[in-house]
């Protein structure tokens, strides 16, 4: 088969040179990156509003008096029954065995 192609038309000799200059390319564009530096503007514009646009709080004063309802009464006061049940034993102290002498 005969070619078609000159020598000065292939490509395939400089193949390396052309994988290294791609390499060393991908490797300048990584590190430009890393390197970059970048300052976040937003935090100092935020900051800066919520000093400005600060709104005062409104408190309505309502009535509540009439929902309230009236306290209950207090409860009753007890009364000790002194009174000695017939049929009930009960338990006898010293002291209460004085004061029922005491009485009669």
């Amino acid at each position: 088969m005969e070619l078609k192609k000159s020598p000065k038309a292939d490509l395939e000799s400089k193949k390396g040179m052309f994988g290294a200059m791609g390499l060393v390319f991908a490797l300048a564009v990584t590190l430009v990156a890393f390197e970059w530096k970048s300052y976040d503007q937003e935090q100092i514009q935020v900051a800066a509003r919520t000093a400005i646009d600060t709104e005062e709080e409104v408190i309505i004063q309502t009535d509540q008096s009439r929902g309230r309802r009236a306290a209950p009464p207090p409860p009753p006061p007890t009364q000790r029954n002194t009174k000695k049940r017939r049929g009930a034993k009960m338990k006898t102290s010293a002291v209460d065995i004085e004061r029922n002498n005491r009485k009669t």
